[in-house]
């Protein structure tokens, strides 16, 4: 045979399609990516969710919001799975965008971390479906993220 029919042999073998295992089939229903959307006015803020984020590999961060308008903006052309929402920022606070983002996605979950602790019920009544403190233990945040959507 020549060099050129046992490339073409390799690539054959390699391209065929094996047959998957259980583990293989349990992996992929697993897996499930979360897309997240962060908004705080504050750009550390935003980097240290970020960060957190990253070491997670079921998250994925798909933007970041300085405010509640740009945030329903931004949902408007990338539906994330979930908003992790400041309560204060110039402009559109987070609560009003709450409850814009609960009115028109439904699906969408919406967790409020701020460092507000008296925001919490004005914060559910907004409809998110969780209220953090900003100092939270970071396994609260994630928990909170991977949680099933409330519909």
């Amino acid at each position: 045979m020549t060099a050129l029919t046992n490339m073409m042999i390799q690539a054959a073998v390699l391209s065929y399609p094996r047959q998957r295992t259980v583990l293989d089939l349990f992996i992929e229903r697993s897996a499930i990516l979360r897309k997240v959307l962060i908004t705080d006015d504050r750009v550390t803020s935003r980097k240290g969710l970020r960060a957190l984020m990253l070491t997670q590999p079921d998250i994925q961060v798909i933007g970041e919001a300085a405010d509640g308008e740009h945030a329903i903006r931004f949902i408007q052309k990338t539906k994330p799975d979930v908003v992790i929402m400041d309560a204060f920022m110039p402009g559109m606070n987070g609560l009003e965008a709450t409850k814009i983002i609960k009115k028109k996605w439904r699906e969408i979950r919406v967790v409020i971390l701020t460092l507000h602790e008296d925001l919490r019920e004005e914060a559910l009544a907004a409809g998110a479906d969780a209220f953090l403190v900003k100092g939270c233990p970071p396994e609260r945040l994630i928990q909170e993220i991977k949680n099933e959507r409330r519909c």
